[in-house]
């Protein structure tokens, strides 16, 4: 594997906020070719797997349990902080997942995938797979532009400046697994929450409110039950204002933050990372940002196939914004604390 690295200075790109519209994103006169991947490829990829989809879901959800017996079993604060780490990335992996059934990818059934969702993926976290559905579809269709509502979202936070430096970035990164920045987080998620939608002109359906009714009623009277409120805020909350919170702002900055934007390629980022990366800061594929972006209807188990087949195109590997890490020397997160942003790409 060859690499191929290009230097631009980040002061071109406006302020430097994510989704800076300098040169325009010129999505309709340089847009990728998707026809240059084999239909019969595409289709191929496309479809789906209910049993994988489920099985991916047990394992993050066995993990979770693991962690919370073993922590409780030994009872040191070393197994505890091994468990809210454990427990935080499996909770950032179960939105990924919800994120998958927001694009139809874990039952081919969308009234049985949409409950799927809400009662195991979702409503654990307070919201809802089609509050976030709408969000994310709108952000597909004008990534990084004014009207992307993830742009529009860390536009308001007012945090998201860069370049920053080591010192400010380490802050940044301190408060989120500290749980310092816990608002910032609890604000994020409440954007998709259920109660928005109980007063939202886009009411939440019967189906969704009887989703709710039944998903709080068991899961409070199982903790009222056995008395485990402490165990709830130990091992749910704790992991997911810590290790959740800065896993997610670790990935959302690495797709989309300070891109050229001068072409559809140079909109998203691909980090194929380290195994430890995957685990905690991008799990189940979502790495794959630009193959994701250019084919949405692939699931996440596939878009590792279909970059493969994207790095034998020159049109691709030449010009995607593609890293081999997250903190490495030419990481995806780690051009983001220097003046000079540099790109690395893997050509095949």
């Amino acid at each position: 594997m060859k690499l191929q690295v290009m230097n631009f200075d980040v002061d071109d790109l406006s302020t430097c906020k994510p989704g800076s519209e300098v040169g325009k994103i010129k999505q309709q006169s340089e847009r990728f070719n998707r026809a240059l991947i084999p239909r019969e490829v595409v289709v191929r990829l496309n479809q789906t797997s209910a049993l994988k989809a489920l099985g991916y879901c047990v394992l993050q959800w066995g993990l979770i349990v693991l962690s919370i017996v073993m922590s409780v079993t030994v009872g040191h604060w070393a197994m505890y902080v091994a468990a809210v780490l454990v427990i935080g990335s499996r909770q950032h992996a179960l939105l990924i997942l919800m994120h998958e059934s927001v694009h139809h990818h874990l039952f081919k059934n969308k009234k049985l995938s949409d409950w799927f969702s809400d009662l195991l993926l979702a409503l654990p976290f307070g919201i809802l797979t089609s509050s976030f559905r709408r969000f994310h579809f709108s952000h597909h269709r004008y990534v990084n532009q004014s009207n992307d509502p993830e742009k529009e979202y860390y536009d308001l936070e007012g945090e998201y400046q860069f370049p920053k430096s080591p010192y400010n970035f380490a802050k940044w990164v301190i408060a989120d697994l500290t749980g310092i920045s816990f608002i910032s987080t609890l604000r994020l998620l409440f954007t998709f929450n259920f109660i928005l939608r109980l007063f939202d002109k886009d009411r939440i359906t019967a189906a969704e409110l009887i989703r709710v009714i039944i998903f709080y009623s068991l899961a409070i009277g199982f903790i009222s039950y056995f008395q485990c409120w402490k165990g709830f805020f130990a091992y749910w909350v704790v992991p997911g204002l810590t290790v959740m919170a800065v896993s997610i702002r670790l990935r959302a900055i690495a797709e989309h933050m300070v891109t050229p934007n001068d072409s559809e390629l140079h909109c998203f980022r691909t980090t194929t990372g380290s195994l430890w990366e995957r685990l905690f800061i991008s799990p189940c594929a979502i790495n794959y940002h630009t193959e994701h972006h250019l084919f949405p209807g692939v699931p996440f188990y596939n878009l590792p196939k279909i970059h493969k087949e994207l790095m034998k195109i020159p049109e691709y590997s030449d010009n995607a914004l593609v890293y081999a890490s997250y903190f490495g020397k030419y990481g995806s997160l780690a051009q983001l604390i220097k003046k000079k942003v540099v790109v690395e790409k893997q050509l095949a």
